[in-house]
Protein backbone atom coordinates (compact mmCIF):
# COMPACT_ATOMS: atom_id res chain seq x y z
CA UNK A 1 0.00 0.00 0.00
CA UNK A 2 1.54 3.51 -0.71
CA UNK A 3 1.79 5.55 1.84
CA UNK A 4 0.09 8.97 1.84
CA UNK A 5 1.59 12.04 3.25
CA UNK A 6 0.04 13.50 6.82
CA UNK A 7 -2.30 16.49 7.13
CA UNK A 8 -2.54 17.41 10.57
CA UNK A 9 -5.70 20.21 11.91
CA UNK A 10 -6.43 20.87 15.37
CA UNK A 11 -9.15 23.85 16.59
CA UNK A 12 -5.56 26.19 16.73
CA UNK A 13 -2.62 26.16 14.45
CA UNK A 14 -0.62 25.83 17.75
CA UNK A 15 -0.71 22.38 18.50
CA UNK A 16 -0.98 20.89 14.86
CA UNK A 17 2.30 22.65 14.28
CA UNK A 18 3.83 20.84 17.43
CA UNK A 19 2.60 17.68 16.65
CA UNK A 20 4.22 18.24 13.62
CA UNK A 21 7.58 19.41 14.18
CA UNK A 22 7.67 16.82 17.02
CA UNK A 23 7.02 13.80 14.76
CA UNK A 24 9.12 15.17 11.83
CA UNK A 25 12.07 14.52 15.04
CA UNK A 26 11.15 11.59 16.13
CA UNK A 27 13.34 8.53 14.51
CA UNK A 28 10.83 5.54 16.08
CA UNK A 29 7.66 6.97 14.06
CA UNK A 30 9.22 7.06 10.27
CA UNK A 31 10.51 3.68 11.07
CA UNK A 32 7.03 2.85 11.57
CA UNK A 33 5.70 5.17 8.80
CA UNK A 34 8.68 5.87 6.51
CA UNK A 35 7.54 9.00 4.77
CA UNK A 36 8.42 11.90 5.05
CA UNK A 37 5.80 14.22 3.73
CA UNK A 38 3.72 16.03 6.99
CA UNK A 39 2.16 19.06 7.04
CA UNK A 40 -0.25 21.17 9.51
CA UNK A 41 -2.89 23.31 8.75
CA UNK A 42 -1.98 27.17 9.79
CA UNK A 43 -5.61 27.79 10.87
CA UNK A 44 -8.48 26.50 12.88
CA UNK A 45 -10.27 23.85 11.79
CA UNK A 46 -13.47 25.42 11.72
CA UNK A 47 -11.89 28.25 9.72
CA UNK A 48 -11.06 26.36 7.11
CA UNK A 49 -14.29 24.75 7.12
CA UNK A 50 -15.30 28.54 6.65
CA UNK A 51 -13.47 28.69 3.73
CA UNK A 52 -13.91 25.76 1.56
CA UNK A 53 -12.13 22.90 2.99
CA UNK A 54 -13.57 19.98 3.29
CA UNK A 55 -12.41 16.74 4.91
CA UNK A 56 -12.93 13.57 2.98
CA UNK A 57 -11.80 9.38 3.40
CA UNK A 58 -11.02 6.79 0.93
CA UNK A 59 -11.78 4.24 3.12
CA UNK A 60 -15.05 4.34 4.86
CA UNK A 61 -14.07 1.46 7.16
CA UNK A 62 -10.96 3.33 8.79
CA UNK A 63 -13.70 6.18 9.91
CA UNK A 64 -15.95 3.54 11.18
CA UNK A 65 -13.01 2.03 13.24
CA UNK A 66 -11.76 5.65 14.22
CA UNK A 67 -15.05 6.96 15.76
CA UNK A 68 -15.97 3.17 17.50
CA UNK A 69 -14.18 4.41 20.55
CA UNK A 70 -16.09 8.17 20.84
CA UNK A 71 -19.59 6.31 20.02
CA UNK A 72 -18.90 3.78 23.07
CA UNK A 73 -17.85 6.46 24.86
CA UNK A 74 -20.75 9.19 24.50
CA UNK A 75 -23.05 5.98 24.20
CA UNK A 76 -21.97 4.72 27.57
CA UNK A 77 -22.22 8.36 28.96
CA UNK A 78 -25.68 9.04 28.01
CA UNK A 79 -27.00 5.41 29.37
CA UNK A 80 -25.00 6.35 32.78
CA UNK A 81 -26.73 9.60 32.98
CA UNK A 82 -30.04 7.98 32.29
CA UNK A 83 -29.53 5.33 34.69
CA UNK A 84 -28.64 7.78 37.57
CA UNK A 85 -31.66 9.88 36.25
CA UNK A 86 -33.73 7.27 36.76
CA UNK A 87 -32.72 5.96 39.70
CA UNK A 88 -32.62 9.23 41.95
CA UNK A 89 -35.59 11.52 43.20
CA UNK A 90 -33.40 14.70 43.53
CA UNK A 91 -33.52 17.60 41.66
CA UNK A 92 -31.16 17.62 38.91
CA UNK A 93 -29.24 20.70 38.31
CA UNK A 94 -26.87 21.71 35.31
CA UNK A 95 -24.14 24.05 36.00
CA UNK A 96 -23.99 25.83 32.52
CA UNK A 97 -21.01 28.14 31.60
CA UNK A 98 -21.24 28.24 28.17
CA UNK A 99 -17.38 26.83 27.78
CA UNK A 100 -17.49 23.86 25.60
CA UNK A 101 -17.66 21.19 28.61
CA UNK A 102 -20.55 22.46 29.66
CA UNK A 103 -22.43 22.50 26.37
CA UNK A 104 -21.32 18.84 26.51
CA UNK A 105 -22.34 18.19 29.45
CA UNK A 106 -25.85 20.66 29.18
CA UNK A 107 -27.02 18.69 26.09
CA UNK A 108 -26.34 15.15 26.93
CA UNK A 109 -28.54 15.74 29.79
CA UNK A 110 -31.07 17.64 27.80
CA UNK A 111 -31.24 15.22 24.78
CA UNK A 112 -31.54 12.01 27.92
CA UNK A 113 -34.30 13.85 29.26
CA UNK A 114 -36.10 14.83 25.72
CA UNK A 115 -35.65 11.05 24.98
CA UNK A 116 -37.44 9.37 28.08
CA UNK A 117 -41.12 8.80 28.12
CA UNK A 118 -43.09 11.71 29.44
CA UNK A 119 -44.10 9.32 32.64
CA UNK A 120 -40.23 9.36 33.13
CA UNK A 121 -40.01 13.05 33.13
CA UNK A 122 -39.51 15.18 35.20
CA UNK A 123 -38.39 19.26 36.32
CA UNK A 124 -35.05 19.42 35.55
CA UNK A 125 -32.63 23.07 35.52
CA UNK A 126 -29.78 24.29 34.83
CA UNK A 127 -27.95 27.49 36.04
CA UNK A 128 -26.37 30.08 33.77
CA UNK A 129 -24.12 32.50 35.57
CA UNK A 130 -24.80 36.25 34.08
CA UNK A 131 -21.69 38.22 35.90
CA UNK A 132 -22.99 41.51 34.18
CA UNK A 133 -19.20 42.20 33.16
CA UNK A 134 -18.81 40.04 30.23
CA UNK A 135 -17.76 41.35 26.87
CA UNK A 136 -20.88 42.02 24.58
CA UNK A 137 -20.14 39.01 22.10
CA UNK A 138 -20.31 36.36 25.11
CA UNK A 139 -22.93 37.96 26.40
CA UNK A 140 -25.22 37.85 23.56
CA UNK A 141 -23.92 34.53 22.63
CA UNK A 142 -24.78 33.07 26.03
CA UNK A 143 -28.25 34.91 25.70
CA UNK A 144 -28.92 33.21 22.80
CA UNK A 145 -28.47 29.29 23.60
CA UNK A 146 -30.49 30.02 26.80
CA UNK A 147 -33.41 31.57 24.80
CA UNK A 148 -32.69 28.60 22.06
CA UNK A 149 -33.02 25.58 24.51
CA UNK A 150 -35.92 27.46 26.65
CA UNK A 151 -38.00 27.85 23.81
CA UNK A 152 -37.44 24.43 22.40
CA UNK A 153 -38.50 22.58 26.16
CA UNK A 154 -41.43 25.00 26.04
CA UNK A 155 -42.70 23.92 22.40
CA UNK A 156 -42.04 20.01 22.59
CA UNK A 157 -43.29 20.44 26.47
CA UNK A 158 -39.65 18.95 28.13
CA UNK A 159 -39.70 19.78 31.83
CA UNK A 160 -36.56 21.59 31.68
CA UNK A 161 -35.31 25.35 32.17
CA UNK A 162 -32.47 27.46 32.57
CA UNK A 163 -32.81 29.63 34.54
CA UNK A 164 -30.09 32.78 34.86
CA UNK A 165 -28.53 34.06 37.74
CA UNK A 166 -27.18 37.38 38.51
CA UNK A 167 -24.80 39.12 41.16
CA UNK A 168 -26.76 41.02 43.96
CA UNK A 169 -26.02 45.04 43.97
CA UNK A 170 -23.85 44.82 46.66
CA UNK A 171 -21.73 42.32 44.96
CA UNK A 172 -21.92 43.98 41.57
CA UNK A 173 -18.50 44.12 39.88
CA UNK A 174 -18.13 48.14 39.37
CA UNK A 175 -20.10 48.52 42.98
CA UNK A 176 -16.83 46.82 44.62
CA UNK A 177 -14.24 48.05 42.45
CA UNK A 178 -15.42 51.46 42.28
CA UNK A 179 -17.33 51.99 45.35
CA UNK A 180 -15.67 49.80 48.08
CA UNK A 181 -12.26 50.74 46.54
CA UNK A 182 -11.84 46.81 46.00
CA UNK A 183 -8.11 45.90 44.04
CA UNK A 184 -8.49 44.48 40.44
CA UNK A 185 -9.24 40.59 41.07
CA UNK A 186 -5.92 38.71 40.70
CA UNK A 187 -5.28 34.85 40.75
CA UNK A 188 -4.08 35.04 44.29
CA UNK A 189 -7.15 38.01 45.30
CA UNK A 190 -10.34 36.69 43.35
CA UNK A 191 -12.91 37.92 44.97
CA UNK A 192 -15.22 38.49 41.71
CA UNK A 193 -15.76 34.81 41.48
CA UNK A 194 -17.16 34.37 45.12
CA UNK A 195 -19.56 37.06 45.12
CA UNK A 196 -20.17 37.40 40.82
CA UNK A 197 -21.08 33.67 40.75
CA UNK A 198 -20.58 31.37 43.33
CA UNK A 199 -23.15 33.17 45.43
CA UNK A 200 -25.73 33.79 43.09
CA UNK A 201 -25.98 30.18 41.60
CA UNK A 202 -26.09 29.31 45.46
CA UNK A 203 -29.52 31.43 46.24
CA UNK A 204 -30.78 29.80 43.33
CA UNK A 205 -29.79 26.28 44.29
CA UNK A 206 -30.93 27.32 47.72
CA UNK A 207 -34.78 28.37 46.27
CA UNK A 208 -34.51 25.15 44.55
CA UNK A 209 -33.71 22.39 47.47
CA UNK A 210 -36.23 24.39 49.67
CA UNK A 211 -38.84 23.43 46.51
CA UNK A 212 -37.55 20.08 46.15
CA UNK A 213 -35.84 18.91 49.60
CA UNK A 214 -32.23 18.27 47.84
CA UNK A 215 -30.83 18.64 44.60
CA UNK A 216 -28.17 16.95 42.29
CA UNK A 217 -25.74 19.14 40.70
CA UNK A 218 -24.54 17.81 37.43
CA UNK A 219 -20.75 19.56 36.83
CA UNK A 220 -18.80 19.55 33.31
CA UNK A 221 -15.51 19.08 35.21
CA UNK A 222 -12.83 17.42 33.76
CA UNK A 223 -9.71 15.67 34.69
CA UNK A 224 -7.84 16.32 31.79
CA UNK A 225 -8.81 19.91 31.93
CA UNK A 226 -5.36 20.32 34.05
CA UNK A 227 -3.57 18.90 37.17
CA UNK A 228 -4.99 21.24 39.86
CA UNK A 229 -8.50 19.77 38.33
CA UNK A 230 -7.63 16.18 38.19
CA UNK A 231 -6.48 16.20 41.94
CA UNK A 232 -9.32 18.12 42.72
CA UNK A 233 -11.75 15.25 41.29
CA UNK A 234 -9.71 12.67 42.53
CA UNK A 235 -9.98 14.01 46.51
CA UNK A 236 -14.08 14.07 46.16
CA UNK A 237 -15.33 11.82 49.00
CA UNK A 238 -17.86 9.85 46.90
CA UNK A 239 -21.35 7.78 48.71
CA UNK A 240 -22.12 4.58 47.60
CA UNK A 241 -24.03 6.26 44.71
CA UNK A 242 -20.59 7.76 43.35
CA UNK A 243 -21.98 11.48 44.26
CA UNK A 244 -19.62 13.86 46.15
CA UNK A 245 -21.08 16.46 49.07
CA UNK A 246 -20.83 19.94 47.15
CA UNK A 247 -19.42 22.28 50.38
CA UNK A 248 -20.63 25.58 48.91
CA UNK A 249 -24.54 24.14 48.23
CA UNK A 250 -26.33 23.02 51.79
CA UNK A 251 -28.32 19.49 51.02
CA UNK A 252 -26.64 19.09 46.91
CA UNK A 253 -24.77 16.56 45.71
CA UNK A 254 -22.45 16.78 43.15
CA UNK A 255 -21.76 14.31 39.91
CA UNK A 256 -19.60 14.83 37.04
CA UNK A 257 -20.48 12.36 34.19
CA UNK A 258 -17.80 13.68 31.51
CA UNK A 259 -15.27 13.37 33.93
CA UNK A 260 -13.06 10.99 32.39
CA UNK A 261 -13.15 12.36 28.56
CA UNK A 262 -10.62 13.84 26.87
CA UNK A 263 -11.16 17.50 25.33
CA UNK A 264 -11.11 15.92 22.01
CA UNK A 265 -13.57 13.45 22.76
CA UNK A 266 -15.85 16.85 23.98
CA UNK A 267 -14.93 18.58 21.25
CA UNK A 268 -15.77 15.09 18.66
CA UNK A 269 -19.33 14.75 20.57
CA UNK A 270 -19.72 18.56 19.79
CA UNK A 271 -18.50 18.41 16.26
CA UNK A 272 -20.78 15.52 15.31
CA UNK A 273 -23.94 15.93 17.59
CA UNK A 274 -26.66 18.65 16.43
CA UNK A 275 -28.30 19.87 19.12
CA UNK A 276 -32.46 19.74 19.12
CA UNK A 277 -32.77 23.33 19.48
CA UNK A 278 -32.30 25.61 16.24
CA UNK A 279 -29.30 27.47 17.89
CA UNK A 280 -26.11 24.74 16.74
CA UNK A 281 -22.51 24.83 18.10
CA UNK A 282 -20.92 27.32 15.11
CA UNK A 283 -20.41 30.08 17.22
CA UNK A 284 -18.75 28.03 20.03
CA UNK A 285 -16.52 26.91 17.62
CA UNK A 286 -15.98 30.19 16.53
CA UNK A 287 -15.01 31.24 19.73
CA UNK A 288 -12.71 28.64 19.96
CA UNK A 289 -11.28 28.62 16.43
CA UNK A 290 -8.31 31.38 16.72
CA UNK A 291 -7.35 30.65 20.37
CA UNK A 292 -3.87 28.98 21.39
CA UNK A 293 -2.05 26.36 23.52
CA UNK A 294 -3.50 23.25 24.13
CA UNK A 295 -6.49 24.10 25.62
CA UNK A 296 -7.93 26.57 24.04
CA UNK A 297 -10.00 29.43 26.01
CA UNK A 298 -12.27 32.29 25.08
CA UNK A 299 -11.75 34.74 22.59
CA UNK A 300 -12.59 37.69 24.73
CA UNK A 301 -11.63 40.23 22.04
CA UNK A 302 -12.66 39.94 19.00
CA UNK A 303 -10.25 42.25 17.01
Amino acid sequence: MALKPILIVCFSATAAKNLALKLSKNTDFWHLYPHKDIFYLQCGIMEAFDNGFEAITADIVDSIHSSAPVDNLITTTIENIKHRFLTTKRVWVVAFSGGKDSTCLLQLVYEMLASLPKHQQRQTYAIASNTLVEAPHIDAFLHNVVDSINTHARENHIPFEILQVKPSFKDDFWVNLIGKGYPSPTRTFRWCTDRLKITPAKAEVAKITHRYGSALLILGTRKAESSHRKKSIQKRILNEDGYSQHHDFPDTLTFAPIAEWSTDEVWAYLTTHKPLCEKDHSELFSLYAKAGGDECQFITDLS
